[in-house]
């Protein structure tokens, strides 16, 4: 189930508070099907990069929770 961004509890768009990330993916790679999975802190504006392999929700989602 995904929440609209907008949608968001007003605390964490004030970034305030460290450990609120938002995650996005980039596809790369024509022929494997890889994906860019981006973690970035809010509050720091930092960033963690993953190459994951395979295009597939599973693979995105066991990704981040290893990074995290």
């Amino acid at each position: 189930m995904s929440v609209s961004i907008d949608k968001r509890p007003k605390a964490i768009q004030l970034r305030r508070v460290f450990d609120h990330f938002e995650v996005d993916t980039i596809k790369i790679g024509k022929v494997r099907g890889d994906v860019l999975a981006i973690i970035t802190d809010r509050l720091s504006q930092q960033h963690i990069t993953r190459q994951v392999s395979g295009c597939n929700s599973q693979a995105v989602t066991m990704a981040i929770i290893r990074l995290l």
